[in-house]
């Protein structure tokens, strides 16, 4: 994504950028209304209304130490990693 940005700035110079983050439904509706120009999300964002490119495709990993309870996992998902404050749980 920097990558992304710093080409997009070299090619634009001129070009206003500001960055914001917020949940899907959030994104969505400032594109909706005109808050924002563009939406970059993980993953399709369904809508009937708007278009979406698939930009990259990278895996993106994660380190944890061999007796954290989700080292023995094959596949890790997002939703595992939300609201972990104590990483032993």
């Amino acid at each position: 994504m920097r990558a992304t940005i710093g080409e997009l700035k070299k090619l634009l110079p001129r070009l206003e950028l500001a960055t914001m983050e917020r949940s899907r439904f959030g994104l969505m509706t400032a594109l909706r209304n005109g808050t924002v120009d563009v939406v970059v999300s993980p993953g399709r964002l369904p809508s009937k209304d708007t278009r979406s490119l698939l930009l990259w495709s990278e895996r993106i990993l994660i380190s944890l130490p061999q007796d954290h309870c989700l080292a023995a996992r094959e596949i890790i998902y997002w939703t595992d990693l939300r609201k972990r404050k104590d990483p032993s749980k």
